[in-house]
């Protein structure tokens, strides 16, 4: 083996190790109830999220761009149908549930989660622009180790096309291309289901309590 070949085959080594101590920081984190986790998107699917997050141990910083949702949240009521004000209430009194407008708060998250709507236009193609912006903002705060999770009603490959290019743009790189800073990505599929809480809108969404997700580290 050449060098050259050496040189690469120690790269990537040092990378898978940096992957498993990553992953196993987080896990741990998650376990012992020290993790952070970040929500982008405070409605009927980020909300009661939310309050499952922080139901059981966990620190949740939720961030929305309209101001009555986070004013709402501080003041410790729901505005979604299956999310009690008292469970809210006792959340913001234990410290559990923060809610801004600032996307700059989540620099100190482990986790994150896409929760913006991706309305249906007439051609019944989903808007994606929340999707693209949440992105966007989360690679200016985004640090090594990171979970992103889209949570966002989508289609499969959103993470790759949408979510790893702003991040590769700040130096996150595809683990393929065997360049250092380390996230990892996943996509939660949401599929109809006979569970979940029904939306104002018609569509079921699976409830909090068992999500799927695949997922992959870069």
């Amino acid at each position: 083996m050449g060098q050259a070949a050496r040189s690469s085959a120690g790269v990537v080594a040092t990378l898978h190790s940096a992957r498993r101590v990553l992953k196993q920081t987080v896990l741990t984190m998650i376990h012992d109830r020290t993790a952070v986790v970040g929500l982008i998107g405070l409605g009927y699917v980020g909300l009661p999220l939310a309050v499952e997050a922080g139901k059981a141990g966990l620190k949740v910083i939720g961030v929305d761009v309209e101001p009555r949702k986070v004013h709402a949240i501080k003041e410790g009521w729901s505005y979604i149908p299956d999310v009690k004000s008292e469970d809210v209430a006792a959340l913001r009194a234990a410290g559990k549930l923060e809610a801004t407008l600032d996307y700059a708060a989540l620099q100190f998250a482990d986790a994150v989660s896409i929760c913006v709507p991706t309305p249906l236009g007439k051609t019944r193609d989903r808007d994606m622009s929340y999707v693209v912006s949440a992105a966007e903002k989360i690679a200016e705060i985004a640090h090594p180790g990171m979970v992103i999770v889209v949570e966002s009603a989508t289609y499969p490959g959103t993470t790759e096309e949408i979510l790893q290019r702003p991040l590769e743009a700040r130096g996150f790189q595809d683990r393929r291309r065997c360049l250092s800073g380390l996230f990892a990505g996943a996509h939660r599929s949401r599929r109809p289901d006979l569970w979940g809480a029904k939306h104002p809108q018609g569509d079921r969404v699976r409830g909090s309590g068992r999500p799927p997700r695949s997922a992959g580290t870069r």
